[in-house]
């Protein structure tokens, strides 16, 4: 056998067993696969303005109302109402127009309908037209704040009574505890607070509308507590109070009225 074939049966012998071990690449000519394709996310929604509405747990807030108001058109809003998992859809059209987008929570109080506003993660409004829309989510935050020093829930109002003048509210603490169920659904926790002077009196913001038996200490000395006069009854001083909210016309939310007494 020559030089050349004995080079010829050499180069056939590897070429078969690196086609047996699944050796080199792709032979000469064929085509490589492709790799998967990577997903790609779809495209956002035009002209409809969505988000969610949890609590402060994280979990969802079912029947939330969301308002999109249009700021061309008075009295021109769009509502839409959270789901059972929280979320909510709102289709604004293509009008070339700019909506302010709020929402608000009825909570259900002794047959009385309190709404309660809900805290938007951006508060700039969401462009309309052909490729509006945009995300704006609500939480379930009530809060005290510099601006708003009432709160989003009810009040408890203490003033001193008639002739107990001894009695100072800026000395004054209140020990709140509720009693059973709250308009929440929570069986809430008791607080130990000071009221707040505002420009509604003395008072102790953001409680959660409910029953509560509530006392009061000034400088640690217990006080008598009473509601105020209702109906023309004029109840007994007592050493704490049990009762829940009321709305009469003149306010803006529930509250509870008391008066405070050092027995003097």
């Amino acid at each position: 056998m020559n030089r050349h074939a004995i080079l010829s049966s050499t180069l056939l012998a590897f070429s078969l067993m690196l086609g047996s071990c699944g050796g080199a690449g792709t032979p000469s000519g064929s085509v490589q696969p492709a790799p998967p394709p990577v997903p790609t996310p779809g495209p956002a929604l035009s002209n409809v303005i969505t988000g969610q509405v949890p609590n402060l747990q994280g979990q969802p807030i079912q029947g939330a109302e969301i308002f999109a108001d249009n700021t061309l058109s008075y009295n021109d809003n769009v509502i839409g109402y959270s789901g059972a998992d929280g979320r909510y859809s709102i289709e604004i059209g293509t009008l070339a127009a700019t909506y302010n987008v709020t929402a608000q929570l009825t909570l259900k109080y002794d047959g009385m309908d309190v709404p309660v506003k809900l805290t938007s993660d951006n508060p700039a409004l969401v462009a309309g037209g052909l490729n509006g829309g945009g995300v704006r989510n609500f939480s379930y935050a009530p809060a005290v704040t510099a601006a708003n020093p009432y709160g989003d829930l009810g009040k408890i109002n203490v003033v001193h009574g008639s002739f107990q003048y001894g009695v100072k509210e800026s000395d004054v603490t209140l020990t709140i505890t509720p009693v059973g169920q709250l308009a929440d659904g929570s069986t809430g926790e008791q607080r130990v607070v000071k009221p707040t002077h505002t420009g509604d009196g003395w008072i102790v913001p953001n409680v959660m509308y409910g029953t509560y038996t509530v006392t009061a200490t000034m400088n640690g000395q217990p006080l008598s507590v009473r509601p105020i006069l209702t109906n023309g009854t004029l109840a007994p001083w007592q050493d704490s109070y049990t009762g829940g909210f009321t709305w009469p016309y003149w306010a803006t939310r529930p509250t509870m009225y008391l008066e405070l007494g050092d027995g003097e």
